[in-house]
């Protein structure tokens, strides 16, 4: 069906952001500093995360507008977080939910109920297949938090601000605009010819005074050809109020085929 597809399709892109962001990396931080030459980029790098949000609890509902292949859909997103330890994402359709996907520090759970099936990897199945994941990494990504290995480099532009890591096979560029706020990011994995680029907008600052970027678009592109592309925007946002984040596999359901 379409909404089974649509979810599927969902999933598949999802997943490639997990893949994409799943290297072990140093959190980049801003700074008060002016955009100019002699700066201190690694001050500005190590000030950036206390702009930032970075919550022990993290709950937001939002829209995602999917166009993915022949689909072109919208549908609604509930994320629940507990730092470092689970994440769980819920997805759904007219007020149906179609899905969960729910990872820890070293399991990955997902639920099609639809076709009442489900998919469970533990971290040892997933590096059996040369399958990279890392929880901190994909709470960053939630968080609009950028990662690094080291900087290979940095320019100090009139009005933006950029720079360049590289930890084979993974390439990261971030720019940062005026405001000194990280507004692209692109990260390429080199041999699989893959990329995802991601543009943060809306920047809102929370009651504890940090920022959050409500507002986020992938862009997924193989071969240099898009393949498509992820919107979404967070409407409700709860910060550090603990909530139950648990997934059970119902009885009944069958294992997808893998």
């Amino acid at each position: 069906t379409m909404v089974n597809y649509t979810f599927r399709s969902l999933l598949l892109a999802a997943f490639l952001l997990f893949l994409l962001s799943s290297c072990n990396r140093r959190t980049a931080v801003d700074s008060d500093e002016a955009l100019d030459e002699t700066a201190s980029f690694e001050a500005f790098l190590l000030r950036y995360s206390d702009r930032i949000i970075q919550p022990d609890w993290f709950f937001g509902k939002g829209n995602v507008k999917l166009d993915y292949e022949q689909i072109n859909t919208s549908l609604n997103a509930v994320v629940s977080m507990k730092r470092d330890e689970r994440i769980l994402l819920a997805i759904s359709k007219l007020g149906l939910e179609i899905g969960r996907a729910y990872a820890s520090r070293d399991t990955v759970i997902l639920i099609d109920r639809i076709r009442k099936q489900y998919f469970l990897a533990s971290g040892e199945d997933l590096e059996k297949k040369n399958i990279p994941f890392n929880l901190q990494s994909l709470q960053s990504l939630i968080l609009g938090r950028p990662e690094y290995t080291v900087v290979n480099d940095y320019h100090f532009g009139q009005d933006s601000i950029s720079f360049y890591s590289f930890m084979p096979p993974f390439q990261f560029f971030y720019t940062f605009d005026e405001s000194r706020l990280m507004k692209h990011s692109r990260i390429s994995h080199e041999t699989e010819k893959q990329q995802i680029s991601a543009h943060l907008d809306n920047y809102v600052e929370m009651d504890n005074n940090k920022l959050f970027a409500q507002a986020r678009a992938y862009e997924w592109l193989k071969n240099g050809r898009k393949q498509g592309e992820i919107e979404l925007e967070f409407g409700k946002i709860e910060l550090d109020v603990p909530r139950s984040i648990s997934i059970n596999i119902p009885p009944g359901y069958t294992e997808m085929a893998r």
